[in-house]
């Protein structure tokens, strides 16, 4: 079987936003380990990194509507065989019964949005093609155990385990990870396991690069 990682990959958040520490670790890593990388950020935000300075190898490419980008990818450089997604989950705090409509939509809805979205266009493009294709996504929580990141995080689950049990079949993976803000290496060593061909048996399961204590 050929490594996944011998093709192109696309590393993007699910929503507008900097290009983060962790997008830019999980595509050096990615491409340490032989993948052509694609940095993907909306042209209205500036990357926290200069492009300059991106990691060696990585490319960067900027659009508004993800299945356009990857389909332009797939057609400029190569076809594309696995999307890293990156979400960020944050709290909501613990006075629940304080939180605004609003608040929720910003922190959980439009998350959660960004990431079907993402998934959509990935399983667009590897549906199009006709191949198999692995989608990783990588939710980057400060406090696990806050409502609003918890709340994501169980969507996420759900979004996954839903994804491998309707496209598993072919030949398309989806897998989460977990990780805290300081566990970055971490969390791009995990996302370059799930899109190694050592993960192939791999699909709708969840890691976590976190500190909380392991469940029993």
């Amino acid at each position: 079987m050929s490594d996944p990682l011998a093709s192109t990959w696309v590393v993007l958040r699910g929503l507008p936003g900097a290009l983060s520490p962790l997008s830019l670790r999980t595509a050096q890593t990615l491409a340490a380990r032989g993948a052509r990388v694609v940095l993907l950020r909306r042209p209205s935000v500036r990357a926290t990194a200069d492009p300059d300075q991106r990691p060696s190898g990585v490319e960067l490419l900027e659009a508004d509507d993800l299945e356009s980008a990857l389909d332009r990818i797939g057609t400029e450089l190569a076809p594309v065989r696995g999307v890293v997604v990156e979400t960020e989950a944050r709290g909501l705090g613990t006075d629940l019964h304080r939180c605004t409509l609003e608040r929720w939509d910003a922190i959980v809805t439009s998350a959660l949005t960004g990431a079907f979205e993402a998934t959509r266009a990935a399983l667009a493009t590897f549906l199009t093609e006709g191949c198999e294709g692995s989608i990783v996504h990588v939710v980057c929580a400060s406090d696990v155990a806050y409502l609003g990141s918890g709340t994501l995080i169980t969507a996420m689950t759900a979004l996954v385990r839903s994804t491998t049990r309707e496209y598993g079949s072919r030949g398309i993976r989806c897998n989460l990870v977990v990780a805290e803000p300081a566990r970055e290496v971490d969390a791009a060593r995990a996302a370059a396991f799930l899109a190694s061909a050592d993960a192939s048996f791999v699909n709708g399961e969840t890691i976590r690069a976190t500190a909380e204590e392991p469940r029993p």
